[in-house]
């Protein structure tokens, strides 16, 4: 492999390195690892983050070759810290770029090279990319990337798949990236930073693709590179205070920390309002087991950038 080439020079020398983290699902994890290595793009490597230390994992990478590195978190340090953990591993090695990808996802045989070819052609302000993310469905829709509304929700650019042929190899900017699979250039990676790791997991897209754009760097959708999303989200298997907790909680934290005042506070009185009618609920079912109480707290640490983590699981 030839390691730190630059944009301009011969694409066969760019050095990929993917980032795949696991937490507590081996199978799928190996499954997205050996749709890396099936790249036709030979100079891509792999990094394995590790947030569950699973050493059946550990042997199952020794075995895999040298262009597969495993590392042990010690711990769970959720989707924005373990994937930092990747990403560090993934720069020391002289990564161009780093390709950080769901462990639930396939990596189509020319993925890679094409999003390689995109990158070559899209000049040094270039931070990250995002290839078409599909499911096994073909009467699906497929995400192209994500857009911030008016009113500060951060949503998906979905396109059914029947369509996709009609946007060919156009490169759209998008608003931000989502991490299913984030093909970032080395460059902004030095100059942005990783992910808030404070976050754990939820919004950790959205924010660092703001702090991208606030460099001067923008970001693409790839709709000729395709993954296919072939598993279960592994935050749907958390408790449901955690999946209540840190989507609103690190949302709030994105609007204000990257929007204007009255947006913000756009965004904040639709969580009161959404709370007001969860709470209206509680008392009409007389149901004990509400999450009112979670989101709240969420809002008061939002408000008092209170980053601890809680509500893991065990």
């Amino acid at each position: 492999m030839e390691f730190g080439a630059s944009i301009g020079q011969p694409m066969q020398s760019h050095l990929v390195v993917a980032v795949v983290l696991n937490f507590g699902d081996l199978c799928s994890t190996i499954s997205c690892v050996e749709s890396l290595l099936a790249s036709d793009w030979k100079t891509v490597a792999v990094v394995v983050s590790d947030n569950s230390s699973d050493m059946l994992l550990k042997d199952r990478v020794a075995g895999m070759g040298p262009r597969v590195v495993y590392v042990d978190n010690h711990g769970n340090l959720g989707y924005s810290g373990g994937n930092n953990s990747g990403i560090e591993v993934a720069l020391s090695m002289g990564a161009e770029c780093v390709f950080v990808v769901n462990n639930d996802v396939c990596v189509v045989k020319d993925c890679v090279r094409t999003l390689v070819r995109a990158y070559s052609s899209l000049g040094e302000s270039l931070g990250a990319l995002y290839p078409q993310v599909r499911t096994e469905s073909p009467s699906s829709h497929c995400s192209l990337g994500g857009r911030i509304t008016i009113d500060g929700r951060s949503v998906h650019m979905l396109l059914p798949s029947r369509n996709v042929a009609s946007v060919g190899g156009m490169h759209s900017e998008i608003d931000w990236i989502p991490g299913a699979a984030i093909f970032f250039s080395r460059k902004a990676l030095l100059d942005v930073g990783l992910f808030e790791s404070d976050f754990f997991c939820f919004c950790e897209d959205v924010d660092w693709s703001l702090r991208a754009r606030a460099r001067g760097f923008k970001l693409f959708n790839c709709p000729d590179a395709v993954v296919v999303h072939i598993g279960g989200n592994t935050t749907s298997k958390m408790p449901a205070e955690f999946r209540e907790y840190y989507p609103l909680r690190n949302r709030l934290i994105v609007a204000f920390r990257h929007y204007r005042l009255i947006i913000a506070l756009i965004v904040l009185l639709r969580a009161l309002m959404y709370d007001l009618l969860l709470l209206s609920l509680k008392e009409l079912l007389g149901n004990g087991n509400s999450l009112y109480l979670v989101r709240m707290q969420a809002i008061k640490d939002a408000l008092l950038r209170q980053m601890k983590w809680k509500f893991l699981p065990h």
